[in-house]
């Protein structure tokens, strides 16, 4: 038998966005995230960004736009967010609401998870959590 196939890690994750300009400036300016290429695919352009962990963000601008879809918190069978690890969450909260980020829980403790948290949106109104980790 021949060996078994692997998964051996996370490439990337897309977002197809509604404002690049506004994509860039959130993810860039205020994240922080290092911009590595922008490759016109013809129908699109990506954009990709480096996230911790040699992973990458992957923003598509579709040139053709369709309209945007429902996603609350409660859609079932849909992706729901992607999560960051932070070492400050009060820090990254005083940021958002200085930039006008759409903070959706601000810092709470979710004593069972062993952490903080706190969900916002990005400009394409994709959720996104940071979680501060405790010593538990």
């Amino acid at each position: 038998m021949r060996g078994a196939a692997m998964i051996t890690g996370i490439d990337h994750f897309t977002i197809n966005v509604l404002d690049q300009e506004q994509s860039d400036i959130f993810y860039s300016k205020i994240l922080h995230f290092e911009k590595l290429e922008t490759i016109d695919m013809g129908d699109s352009c990506i954009t990709y960004y480096s996230l911790p962990g040699r992973i990458r963000l992957e923003l598509i601008n579709y040139y053709t736009k369709e309209p945007k879809s429902a996603n609350t918190q409660k859609t079932l069978g849909c992706f729901r967010h992607l999560a960051f690890e932070v070492d400050n969450l009060n820090s990254y909260h005083d940021m958002f609401l200085r930039y006008n980020v759409p903070v959706i829980m601000p810092p709470t403790l979710m004593d069972k998870l062993h952490c903080r948290g706190m969900l916002i949106q990005d400009p394409n109104g994709v959720e996104l959590e940071l979680v501060e980790k405790s010593d538990k």
